[in-house]
């Protein structure tokens, strides 16, 4: 990833990322519900198990865009909110000497009584951070806009749809199962996960517009 260093660095890439996906989705989505029955069930799945990758590798790459772009800034710590302050306490126990893991909801619960310099710029290796485990489920993504200190009331109620209909799907498809996918069963997934894809966008772009990072905006 090049360097990110202004807000039009950031909204470019973002933006990027998040148009060739939907361009690549609307093509495999218009291929496959225009299909020939003999061939429909199949590009369906297909199409299925790309659109997780999307939405996947968006969630992840726009999240560690967005990490490396504060980076780039030279914020100090105490600066930010407590969700980026968190990740000093993180960082210094991930040091060499230091075996003790701590989780990032831990550390945002100790924050008051740690003893890491706040005082030095946020700076964090954004791909040890933002992960999607084994699958980016509801509650890898609760971890995700934690971290990045955005609200994940726009998810909540589709935390079961992402988990069983969506990932679920995905996994019995990946996993050499047969399912059957209906045309508009697989219609409803896709407008459902690139309009949250969309949402997500949405939510880091306006944080960074409107410094939402930062405990007093007027820094």
């Amino acid at each position: 990833m090049k360097k990110l260093r202004t807000l039009d660095d950031l909204e470019n890439f973002i933006s990027r990322e998040f148009s060739w996906r939907r361009k690549e989705l609307t093509n495999l989505r218009n291929l496959s519900l225009s299909a020939r029955k003999s061939v429909q069930s199949s590009l369906l799945r297909l199409s299925l198990t790309a659109l997780y990758a999307h939405w996947e590798g968006f969630i992840k790459s726009s999240s560690r865009a967005y990490i490396e772009y504060l980076t780039s800034q030279g914020v100090p710590y105490y600066k930010l909110n407590k969700n980026f302050q968190a990740f000093a306490l993180m960082e210094h126990y991930s040091q060499p000497g230091i075996s003790r893991q701590i989780e990032f909801t831990t550390c945002m619960d100790f924050l008051d009584l740690s003893r890491v310099d706040m005082h030095r710029s946020f700076k964090v290796d954004s791909t040890k951070y933002i992960e999607a485990k084994a699958n980016l489920k509801s509650d890898v993504l609760r971890d995700i806009v934690q971290k990045l200190g955005i609200s994940y009331e726009p998810y909540e109620l589709k935390s079961k749809y992402i988990d069983e209909t969506f990932v679920g799907l995905r996994n019995a498809i990946c996993h050499g199962e047969y399912r059957e996918l209906r045309p508009e069963e697989f219609d409803e997934i896709y407008a459902e996960i690139t309009s949250l894809m969309e949402v997500f966008k949405g939510q880091l772009l306006n944080c960074t517009y409107q410094k939402s990072y930062l405990i007093d905006r007027n820094y």
